[in-house]
């Protein structure tokens, strides 16, 4: 505006009065400009450089609605046309544009939530193994913290671990058959599932017992809904864990010991020992 008025030798318009007029407003108070991601850059030229046009390229990554248009005046006689073309975003890739950014800050957010699952796994695995180390459950003195939501340790017997599991909406203790033989898993199952009313009487609950006849892996195990992610909760959980996966071990240690000769002359094809 004071350019406008020093070139036609005129008082400089209020630039405050001037907005409330186009605004249709009685003071800017009231007015919200600028509200979260509402701004736009339009740029309007007969060429484009390439830095112009790659830094536009580059805000339109972070959310910025840039616009790029190109015009091009002609003249018919005394009549004068211009051409308008928008050249970046081109109309057809607009909305591909639009779903690509979409997809990215999707993207992104599932990336930082995943950051933050890692380190409260961290954080929770370290107090619970403090916990353990405490304990008169030795299963887990050799174990570290990670970052996943589960924490095994042996049971003696080779693809087959006694699991902790933290969810954000549970938490579980279970003992886990998972050999890359099938018949090996179903084997060792089988013969627990034959003393369950005894191991169950040992743990002083029933158990959930997943045979999982579509998949290679069987599993034995015992839940308890929780708020997992509030850390006000987390003393509670760990003493949970640390009681019931004592008492899980306890009630399958007999089992598995006797498991154990059997499984090395198993006849796996009949699910039975060789000997018998």
């Amino acid at each position: 505006l004071n350019q406008k008025a020093q070139n036609e030798g005129t008082t400089p318009a209020d630039a405050e009065s001037v907005l409330l007029e186009f605004l249709q407003a009685d003071d800017l108070q009231s007015v919200q400009l600028n509200t979260l991601k509402s701004q736009r850059l339009i740029l309007v030229a007969a060429h484009y450089r390439k830095e112009v046009t790659n830094t536009v390229l580059w805000l339109s990554q972070f959310g910025v609605n840039c616009q790029c248009f190109k015009v091009t005046p002609y003249q018919a006689g005394a009549e004068l046309f211009l051409n308008v073309e928008q050249i970046i975003p081109t109309p057809e890739a607009s909305d591909f544009m639009i779903g690509m950014m979409a997809k990215e800050a999707e993207e992104k957010s599932a990336s930082n939530e995943q950051r933050l699952s890692h380190r409260l796994r961290l954080e929770f695995w370290d107090q619970t193994l403090e916990a353990f180390s405490q304990s008169s459950c030795d299963l887990y003195n050799n174990i570290s913290p990670g970052k996943d939501h589960w924490l095994a340790a042996g049971s003696g017997l080779s693809g087959m671990t006694f699991n902790l599991i933290f969810g954000k909406s549970e938490v579980r203790v279970e003992f886990s058959m998972a050999r890359t033989q099938a018949e090996a898993n179903k084997f060792v199952f089988n013969r627990l599932e034959a003393q369950k009313q005894e191991i169950e009487r040992i743990f002083g609950a029933p158990l959930i017992w997943l045979r999982l006849p579509n998949r290679k892996a069987c599993r034995i195990q015992y839940g308890e809904s929780v708020d997992g992610y509030d850390k006000d909760n987390w003393s509670d959980i760990v003493a949970w864990l640390v009681e019931h996966m004592s008492r899980l071990e306890t009630a399958l240690r007999g089992p598995l010991e006797k498991i154990r000769p059997e499984l090395k002359t198993a006849d796996l094809n009949k699910g039975l020992p060789a000997s018998m």
